[in-house]
């Protein structure tokens, strides 16, 4: 299969739509443009998130240049299934079926209600017999469907579909690129939920989604400010971009961080209630100067986020028996909210860093989009590891 000679990565979030078109240049990658498109809802409604969803890719489909591009997007974590699979070696028909009768066991729905991929990660050595780890993706073809026809409504064929969790490593890969004898936790924290990918010698070794993200920030501002949940985000949103590095690495005090004694990682604390777009009382002013009670709003929610994440890693650790983290690297929109790579440092023992998606990507300045994608560079992760992606088929 030749190569691409430009791809779009689409990445579908709860409250914005943000692409890339890269092609390649050189040795290397070049983003030719960019798009950050915000959606006016808060996630909890499904047609309203629809409606703004095709708002959002009109605009993408539009700026960019889609006639000869590969498109890309993902579906999110959430709403996939991924599992690690270990076989003694063996022929490609007969893992092909071993593989089948796994998942047949493994997966929560009926075979024919699902689309499932499989890829050998690697072959390892155990008591001189040679292993293989095999990598198993599914999705309902319900959520297939429903998100390809979302792009065809607005003329945007979808050649690829990958799956967000994973794609924060590719956009890792083709930036930074994994160490050897390194394990590095790759967190991505959205506005609805937080995806962990494990990674160890540059190869994904674990995943885990977490129901916590910036969502939980904003519902934590609107109740305590007595504000809507449009007021809330920009409060957070201005918050962030205004006082984010000015901690100058010291912890956001994010103390007293919740943890949840247990070994069984499929207990999952959700989010809680579902946001609102009315305010509890009648709106008050908000100074905007004011982020100690921004601080204040958050702390919780912050601190339910960083035990699930610290108790992840616990997991990965200790329960899976692997070796240590060596760091966190972070990205989404939540990862810039200040101090909380320090606090998260702190809760964890473990370095922590926040993505910059293109450090090793030629950035035509000047061109669609590119301001927004400097500004926010940490939210574009995923859409750069699927366009990413598209040259590594």
């Amino acid at each position: 299969m030749a190569k691409p000679k430009t791809t779009i990565g689409i990445d579908l979030g709860t409250h914005s739509v943000k692409a890339v078109q890269v092609s390649n240049f050189g040795n290397g990658l070049k983003v030719e443009r960019a798009a950050l498109v915000r959606l006016h809802t808060d996630g909890t409604n499904e047609d309203r998130r629809s409606e703004e969803l095709v708002r959002a890719l009109r605009t993408v489909a539009t700026v960019f240049h889609v006639k000869k591009a590969t498109i890309i997007t993902a579906l999110p974590g959430q709403d996939t299934f991924i599992r690690y699979l270990r076989f003694p070696k063996m022929p490609p028909e007969e893992l092909k079926n071993s593989i089948e009768l796994e998942a047949d066991q493994n997966l929560p729905y009926d075979l024919t209600e699902v689309s499932t991929d499989s890829v050998v990660l690697e072959e390892i050595t155990e008591r001189n017999e040679t292993i293989m780890k095999i990598l198993l993706v599914a999705a309902k073809n319900e959520m297939i469907n429903k998100t390809l026809d979302l792009l065809r409504s607005v003329g945007l064929a979808t050649s690829i579909l990958g799956i967000t969790t994973l794609a924060i490593a590719d956009a890792f890969e083709a930036n930074s690129g994994f160490q050897p004898d390194e394990t590095v936790a790759l967190i991505n924290i959205g506005a609805s939920s937080t995806n962990i990918h494990f990674c160890r010698d540059g190869v994904s070794n674990f995943t885990r989604d977490i129901s916590r993200g910036g969502r939980d920030l904003t519902s934590a501002i609107q109740k305590m400010l007595k504000v809507t949940y449009d007021e809330a985000e920009r409060l957070k949103t201005d918050y962030a971009r205004k006082n984010f590095g000015k901690a100058n690495g010291e912890s956001a005090g994010f103390d007293d961080v919740e943890t949840v004694e247990s070994d069984d990682l499929s207990l999952d604390v959700g989010a809680g209630g579902e946001a609102t777009d009315e305010p509890t009382e009648p709106m008050k002013s908000v100074k905007m100067d004011d982020g100690s009670r921004i601080v204040n709003a958050t702390r919780p929610a912050l601190n339910r986020l960083i035990g699930e994440i610290r108790r992840s890693i616990d997991y990965y650790e200790k329960q899976l028996y692997e070796k240590n983290v060596g760091r966190l690297v972070l990205s989404g929109g939540t990862a810039m909210f200040p101090g909380l790579d320090q606090s998260l440092a702190d809760a964890t023992g473990v370095p922590v860093e926040i993505v910059d998606p293109v450090q090793s990507l030629i950035v035509e300045e000047g061109a669609p989009g590119i301001k927004d994608l400097i500004e926010n560079r940490a939210q574009f992760n995923v859409a750069v590891g699927l366009a990413a992606r598209g040259f590594a088929e």
